[in-house]
């Protein structure tokens, strides 16, 4: 297992690895995982098409290993299925 913090942005839902019908947040939050590479995101609010606005990237984890992160701005914000 593999633990990761995400503090930024905050009071947003996080979505893991293009999962987007179970979101893991709102942000602070502590995220348990597999070890190894994951994608964050967080996607644009209110009704229509849902964009990616925010995206962080945590690489080759180990097992056991702790990393905390704050998402960086999409611009302009992509769709969720590239």
């Amino acid at each position: 297992m593999i633990f990761v913090t995400i503090i930024e942005p905050r009071g947003r839902e996080i979505y893991v690895n293009g999962v987007y019908d179970d979101p893991l947040g709102p942000t602070p939050t502590l995220i348990t995982l597999n070890p190894g590479s994951h994608i964050f995101q967080t996607l644009t609010s209110g009704s229509g098409r849902r964009l990616v606005d925010f995206e962080g990237v945590v690489d080759n984890v180990p097992d056991w290993e702790s990393r905390t992160i704050d998402l960086s701005p999409v611009d302009p914000p992509k769709p969720k299925d590239l």
